[in-house]
């Protein structure tokens, strides 16, 4: 994995036009990988890695044809509506994944079991309480800077830690990680690369819809990714190249396939995260009282607060590429031996952190606290008191419903198709919710993921997603 990252990371790093997007595995492909192997390992002739060396191949080419169509400006028609969605499913699933971990340590042993909740739970509100420490206005700015940049790695070596404390702590031996020998295939029967002729002929065509699944993940998981990196609140000089990207991201999904690796795609949190760390802000001074737009400190009372407001951020190609590049570094023995120190528990606190991470800044969450807040408690300016209640209700149970279906369909063996249903949220939003809902409401309730920038590359905004001055 480590080595995936280091390769496939650096090739966008140097060579996409639109280098702070993060490039790694997703728990999406890992999904899709889990349950086509369920589906090819029924036919014990069939070789794995070779049947996924072949899907990365019509899917790579697949990528490059509709690259060189230009049909990536349908990217232009996704709203906040689908990408919520999308990210509400994405943190829940993370959550799941999670809790799963934990249930293993259950089936061992129950003392097990709640050593592990112990720790994935104690794991979870540390880095919790260290990020929204950094975020609000206690200390000075360089130690909440800090506290965001490095919770999650205090977090992760106080509670390995707390695994090994003489006494009962340590004697119920919870699951570590596992790790494999340095620079080496996980699988040490298996060399570098997958071989795609030891499969038969009828399985290469075989595997051409399982590629078409791959594509239409990655059509809306990448692009969905990039323009996150490239919200509208990032003031942004340099223009995006989606196609470029996609067509790239052909290249990364073949090389993946020949070396037996999940593929790699844009990271949704990654990427917001990576834009967000490469901001620069700037202090201003504003009116007692007035509502912030970031994080305020204020010394005395009775004075012109301090106002950080993001003025620039640094566009260039050396922070994406020195990460993957560092991920080489991952692969030496000292830092697997630290890794098969680490225990099961804490990776799925961190699977919880992140999955709650994006569920508690959702708009699906927002509008859920808003129907329950009262009234007279909520700012002034918040522009869902435009609205009755009502319409936002119906707005958010279809936010749900939609999850819902995402989510249910991923439970089961039809999970390999839920690209699909990911991608008609994006008809659904233009035909069906402009008919139920107001461009007015919609104004309100929904926009643009990305700014005008990125998306004047690929045709602007279409009119009918414009929002109406109010």
């Amino acid at each position: 994995m480590s080595s995936g990252v280091f390769s496939l990371g650096t090739v966008f790093g140097l060579l996409a036009v639109q280098p702070i997007s993060i490039v790694g595995f997703t728990g999406l492909i890992s999904l899709f990988n889990y349950t086509t192997y369920n589906i090819i390992s029924r036919y014990t002739q069939v070789p794995y890695l070779s049947f996924m060396c072949w899907v990365a191949i019509w899917a790579a080419i697949l990528h490059w044809l509709i690259a060189i169509f230009n049909m990536v400006t349908y990217v232009r028609y996704m709203t906040n509506f689908t990408a919520e969605i999308f990210g509400f499913y994405v943190g829940i699933v993370y959550i799941q994944k999670g809790i799963e971990f934990i249930l293993d340590d259950f089936r061992e042993s129950s003392t097990k079991g709640f050593m592990s909740v112990l720790v994935a739970f104690g794991f979870f509100f540390s880095y919790w309480i260290l990020t929204h420490i950094g975020q609000s206005s206690y200390f000075t700015r360089s130690i909440r800077d800090f506290l965001v940049d490095y919770a999650m790695i205090i977090s992760v070596i106080f509670w390995s830690g707390f695994t090994f404390i003489p006494g009962h702590l340590r004697s119920t031996n919870i699951e570590r990680l596992s790790v494999t020998s340095a620079y080496k295939p996980t699988i040490s029967s298996r060399s570098w690369f997958i071989n795609p002729s030891n499969l038969d002929v009828k399985y290469i065509f075989i595997a051409l819809p399982f590629s078409l699944l791959v594509t239409a993940l990655f059509y809306f998981d990448h692009n969905v990714s990039s323009l996150t990196a490239q919200a509208k609140h990032y003031p942004l000089r340099k223009p995006a190249g989606f196609h470029w990207d996609f067509f790239l991201l052909g290249w990364t999904t073949i090389i993946a396939g020949f070396l037996g690796l999940p593929y790699p795609n844009a990271l949704v949190p990654q990427c917001a995260m990576h834009t967000d760390a490469l901001g620069r802000w700037k202090i201003t001074e504003s009116v007692e009282n007035q509502v912030p737009t970031a994080v305020i400190t204020t010394h005395k009372s009775r004075r012109p607060v301090q106002e950080y407001v993001l003025v620039k951020i640094k566009e260039q190609r050396l922070t994406n590429t020195c990460q993957s590049l560092l991920c080489l570094i991952t692969m030496t023995g000292p830092f697997l031996k630290c890794y098969s120190l680490i225990s099961r528990a804490v990776l799925a606190g961190v699977f919880i952190g992140i999955g709650w991470g994006s569920v508690e800044v959702n708009a699906i969450t927002h509008q859920l606290l808003h129907l329950i807040r009262d009234p007279n408690h909520m700012k002034f300016d918040d522009p869902l008191l435009r609205l009755s209640r009502k319409r936002i209700f119906m707005y958010t149970l279809t936010m749900l419903i939609g999850f819902a279906l995402l989510f249910a369909i991923s439970q089961t063996i039809a999970a390999i198709g839920f690209p699909i249903l990911v991608l008609l949220l994006i008809p659904f939003r233009i035909i069906i919710l402009t008919k139920w809902f107001t461009q007015e409401e919609l104004t309100i309730l929904d926009s643009p993921v990305a700014s005008s920038l990125p998306l004047d590359s690929i045709g602007g905004l279409p009119e009918i997603l414009k929002p109406i001055n109010l």
